[in-house]
């Protein structure tokens, strides 16, 4: 008859008929998980260009520079942005005075150098520039 009382129609080791064990044979053992993730794609430069970020300029002082962290930090958290991309892509939203220390500093390291950065350098580098300690 098939039925070896085990409830799975005679078929040997759990198995539903198909070869699988409960995802439709189509080999994806997460498909019936609910701790499944979805695959998330990196988020591209053009990506972080449409986010409402915040520029700076290197004239708003301290608290500026602070608020300029804070948002770059929240789109990095809420988004998928690579780490290796995330001081390049922060240096894309300096302008004025910010964005001439920012190509003074890449000739005198080196682009490749600069943009290699981790995002914390960056934070380290302007701190040190834009907060210097003996105004502080």
């Amino acid at each position: 008859d098939g039925d070896n009382g085990n409830g799975n129609g005679g078929n040997e080791n759990g198995k539903n008929g198909n070869g699988e064990h409960g995802n439709g044979g189509n080999g994806n053992p997460y498909e019936n998980n609910r701790d499944a993730r979805p695959i998330v794609r990196e988020c591209t430069y053009q990506d972080f260009m449409k986010c409402q970020r915040l520029n700076f300029k290197g004239t708003e002082g301290v608290v500026g520079l602070i608020r300029w962290f804070e948002k770059i930090e929240t789109v990095y958290h809420n988004s998928n942005y690579p780490k290796k991309y995330q001081a390049k892509y922060a240096s894309c939203t300096l302008l004025n005075s910010a964005l001439i220390w920012w190509n003074s500093h890449k000739r005198t390291i080196g682009t490749e150098t600069a943009f290699a950065m981790s995002w914390r350098e960056l934070m380290k580098l302007m701190a040190e520039v834009y907060c210097p300690r003996n105004k502080v």
